[in-house]
């Protein structure tokens, strides 16, 4: 079952029956953290035989709040609420944020947006730092405040911390602009991901690089650093598991050593498989970066990139110990 995607708690409704618990934030890259938020509400409402929801918020806040462009994005909306739902949630709440949900007190952004006129909702699960409403003057206290009126119970989770850091969607943004992948997917407990459309490329990498490869229109905001990965792709998103699993290696950059002065260079990422023989155009797959190979280098012919590809491949399998 695909997981239900509304736009206000009062639209579930017609889904669930039972009680409901409430996750709440923004679970950017759903890292550890939000796993170790989104694992105590599965578990209470197992327990209490509820159903267990995420409430989100569509754009950033912090693009409304700052008036400037949001941070970019570890997960597109779509690869967030797949990722949820990989975690047990099935229905995801995401509520359009503006500026005049930004100006709600914090009771009246619960009364609003979280509250329902049939009490339908038995827990409230946050990060203990979680801050809603005007100026981020709600918190813990503020919801057990008003849980006392309300009959629900709030359910505070503490920040992770690993290796001494503490697990933050802003931490990993940077690590992946700086190509710290493995402090990045020890964050997020799996390798970063990019979920995209196969679409059709120049043909270059098949007719003069013989290394056929799938360019992949990402949907991510953020990407690691231009340059060459080990890395693997999944045709299934949802069953990602070793027969659905394809190794190769990734490039991400605007292939210089082809530059056409009479067009502006165009950001790619491509894959190529190492052991592949399917037709996947218009089909949407993940891919996941493993490790870091090279950076992006213009070569003075096709017949050194050609070399290069090859020693890349040679490096990206020992990575990925085949």
């Amino acid at each position: 079952m695909n997981c239900i995607t509304v736009n206000q708690i009062s639209d579930l409704k017609s889904f669930y029956s039972k009680k409901i618990g409430i996750a709440c934030g923004i679970f950017d890259g759903v890292h550890l953290g939000h796993q170790k938020i989104v694992k105590k509400l599965t578990n209470y409402c197992k327990k209490n035989n509820f159903e267990p929801i995420v409430l989100t918020m569509f754009p950033h806040p912090r693009s409304i709040l700052t008036h400037q462009k949001s941070p970019l994005m570890l997960t597109s909306l779509e690869h967030k609420i797949e990722i949820l739902q990989k975690l047990g949630i099935n229905a995801v709440v995401v509520l359009p944020f503006s500026q005049k949900m930004a100006d709600l007190s914090p009771e009246d952004f619960l009364k609003k947006h979280l509250m329902t006129d049939d009490e339908k909702i038995s827990a409230i699960c946050v990060g203990s730092n979680w801050r809603f409403g005007k100026n981020g003057k709600g918190n813990i206290e503020t919801l057990k405040t008003i849980s006392k009126h309300h009959n629900f119970d709030v359910l505070p989770v503490s920040e992770l911390m690993l290796e001494g850091k503490k697990v933050s969607s802003t931490i990993i943004r940077k690590k992946i602009v700086t190509g710290e992948l493995s402090v990045a997917n020890k964050m997020l407990g799996r390798p970063f991901s990019v979920i995209g459309q196969v679409i059709s490329g120049k043909h270059i990498a098949t007719s003069v690089l013989n290394c056929p490869t799938a360019n992949i229109l990402g949907t991510n905001e953020i990407f690691p650093p231009r340059g060459v990965y080990a890395g693997n792709a999944f045709l299934n998103k949802q069953s990602q598991n070793e027969t659905n699993k394809y190794p190769g290696i990734i490039y991400v950059g605007d292939v210089p050593t082809f530059s056409d002065p009479q067009h502006p260079p165009i950001f790619r990422l491509e894959i190529h498989f190492f052991d592949f023989n399917q037709n996947i155009y218009g089909k949407e797959i993940e891919v996941e970066f493993i490790k870091y190979i090279r950076p992006e280098m213009k070569f003075a012919d096709s017949a050194k990139l050609k070399k290069q590809i090859q020693s890349d491949i040679s490096e990206a399998k020992r990575l990925l110990k085949l």
